[in-house]
């Protein structure tokens, strides 16, 4: 009887598990779900199960909407969300990148407010500085530049603006002379080591040969010159390849394709927001004479130059003439050292002629080239180059700016009552 008993009860049992199966399947296996991550994942995604007194396969969908999550520049948080707090999104997802921002902002207010010794630099605009100059009552000295400590000793030596020549940077960083064979990225990337080397409104006057091709080319070179820095571009007639002033007859291109390279040029810059000074050069004085020169520097002014530019002229009569064409335009002497073709004038005389600036192209090239010659010399003979040719270690230093580093560097060592700039 007692076995009997026993019987009863466990089928009785097994005979209620069936139904409670029958009727919620899901319930019975969630029951075997003791783990909460389980359960959780089970109860969002579908469960499917298998009755083991069924044919069929149940499926049950109980989609539960997952909790709000927060992005944080890229990286998802969601104990921020199950906070419910309001949360700004920070920047590029760096922790605590707004309280950066806004310490940031209070240094930079204090400093405004005179909290830092540190000198505020002066806004950039060397095209305005060079047209400054054009207009003023004095004539315009500019050395010529091939990298950018030369540029930056142009500057120190007390001038007002400088040119970048084309024959020097050729010549000091390709050893090639100055024939067209290097290229207007070349040319973009030394000026724009030479324009960050000086002082923001101190104006660099970029040569651009030929502009590099055609019309729409010079166009191109004058946008890519204005973000170099250049507060002015020299742009030429020659056909391709070009070459080298004084250097005997060059072709030039026939007077409506080289108008159209100049309006080109012209129009780039007052597309822009930078209001570059176009100096347009005609090297027809060696090829097809005064006359035809004089014409198309008349057409360049016509196109919207600023600022016109004879190569080669070759007496005082003929640099009169040029001066005597275009009154009302600024023009440009070349004094070019060691033996060229245009007689070699003071500033005063240039400027009583008409002239607003003269280039000096191969002063600074020259003597370098003069002074390394002569010290490689004495190192390979004497054992040592000349003291006297030689600065100091404290005058070179000065001269690439070690010393102004050092001295600046003091306000950030440890214990300096110097705040650190933004």
């Amino acid at each position: 009887m007692l076995l009997a008993s026993i019987f009863e009860e466990h089928l009785l049992l097994a005979y209620f598990c069936v139904l409670a199966l029958k009727k919620s399947p899901v319930s019975i296996l969630n029951l075997s779900l003791t783990n909460k991550h389980h359960r959780k994942h089970h109860q969002m995604f579908s469960s499917v199960s298998h009755h083991p007194l069924s044919t069929t396969t149940q499926k049950s969908f109980s989609f539960r909407p997952p909790k709000p999550r927060v992005r944080y520049g890229g990286r998802l948080h969601a104990a921020a969300a199950q906070n419910k707090k309001t949360v700004t999104p920070l920047r590029y997802g760096f922790p605590g990148e707004n309280q950066h921002h806004q310490r940031r902002k209070e240094r930079t207010t204090a400093r405004a407010a005179g909290g830092s010794t540190q000198t505020k630099k002066e806004k950039k605009d060397p095209a305005h500085a060079l047209r400054t100059l054009l207009n003023g009552p004095a004539i315009v000295q500019a050395p010529c530049a091939h990298d950018a400590l030369s540029a930056r000793l142009i500057e120190r030596a007390g001038f007002s603006a400088a040119f970048m020549s084309g024959f020097c940077v050729s010549a000091s960083h390709l050893a090639l002379p100055d024939v067209g064979l290097i290229s207007y990225a070349e040319m973009q990337d030394v000026g724009g080591r030479i324009c960050d080397a000086v002082s923001p409104n101190f104006p660099i006057i970029g040569d651009a040969d030929d502009g590099y091709g055609n019309a729409m080319s010079a166009k191109r070179t004058v946008e890519g010159y204005i973000k170099a820095g250049f507060a002015g571009i020299l742009i030429e007639d020659q056909m391709a390849p070009k070459r080298c002033g004084h250097t005997g007859p060059r072709p030039v291109c026939d007077r409506e394709t080289s108008v159209a390279r100049v309006r080109a040029a012209c129009d780039a810059r007052d597309e822009s927001l930078e209001d570059i000074v176009v100096f347009a050069r005609s090297d027809a004085r060696s090829s097809m004479g005064l006359d035809e020169a004089l014409e198309r520097v008349k057409a360049y002014v016509d196109a919207g130059a600023d600022a016109v530019f004879i190569d080669a002229l070759q007496s005082k009569e003929e640099m009169q003439r040029f001066c005597d064409a275009c009154p009302d335009t600024p023009k440009m002497a070349n004094m070019l050292e060691g033996g060229g073709m245009t007689p070699i004038c003071q500033p005063r005389e240039l400027h009583a002629m008409g002239f607003k600036i003269v280039a000096y192209p191969l002063s600074m090239l020259a003597v370098s080239v003069k002074a390394m010659e002569t010290a490689l010399q004495g190192i390979m003979f004497e054992g040592y180059p000349d003291e006297e040719l030689l600065p100091t270690f404290e005058e070179l230093k000065d001269a690439v700016g070690m010393n102004e580093y050092l001295e600046e560097s003091r306000r950030y060592k440890l214990g300096s009552s110097s705040r650190t700039p933004a």
